[in-house]
């Protein structure tokens, strides 16, 4: 197993999913590695033992693998196959455009948990969907799943903390906050990493960043 490794999941939450190894997380008892699903292209922890490496050379082209968009199936229609034709539809749960691992959020759902978490942080675990991700939480550490990216906002640390770019060109760039500024709308002043400019982000372009 090595980074740019096309795997399979064959266990754990992601199991039957498809990706591609983007780096390497040594550990004491086990490593693990971040992959990048091909279909919606979250980044996801796993251990190594719940992948199996894939020879891309010997799939056929048209193998779920290789596969950008989600097909359709069955899970779509009722328990007789039919369609549904309920008159109350759900709202459209949106893919997952900037939530990432080891970043703070702010629950701002009042439904999530019952509301038992709101306005309170946690910190992304892991994004086990193109559209929900773990969040665990500050405090009593629990776990809650199946979290959306609308029941959550990003949160920020004190000057001169760290934090992650989840948003714009420098989106997935870490560095220091070296200023926040609501009253003069100026909004998060951040030093990024290697980089001699500050970068000035709005509120929710950044979020503290958790490694």
């Amino acid at each position: 197993l090595e980074k740019g490794a096309l795997v399979e999941f064959v266990a754990g939450a992601h199991k039957g999913l498809f990706g591609r190894v983007e780096k390497m997380i040594l550990e004491i008892g086990g490593g693990r590695c971040v992959v990048c699903l091909n279909i919606g292209h979250a980044l996801v922890k796993a251990k190594n033992k719940n992948l199996k490496v894939l020879d891309g050379d010997a799939l056929p082209k048209n193998h779920q693998a290789f596969a950008t968009k989600q097909v359709k199936t069955a899970s779509s229609k009722d328990g007789r196959g039919k369609e549904s034709s309920g008159k109350k539809s759900k709202k459209k749960v949106r893919k997952v455009t900037w939530v990432r691992p080891n970043i703070r959020v702010r629950v701002v759902s009042k439904s999530l948990e019952g509301g038992r978490y709101y306005n309170k942080k946690g910190t992304v675990y892991d994004v086990t969907s193109m559209y929900e991700f773990t969040v665990l939480m500050k405090g009593d550490q629990k776990l809650v799943e199946h979290v959306i990216e609308r029941n959550v906002d990003t949160a920020l640390p004190k000057a001169g903390g760290r934090v992650m770019v989840v948003l714009g060109e420098h989106k997935g760039k870490v560095g220091t906050l070296i200023e926040r500024n609501s009253k003069a709308k100026k909004g998060a002043v951040v030093q990024l990493d290697d980089e001699v400019e500050l970068c000035i982000c709005s509120f929710d372009q950044v979020a503290e960043y958790v490694p």
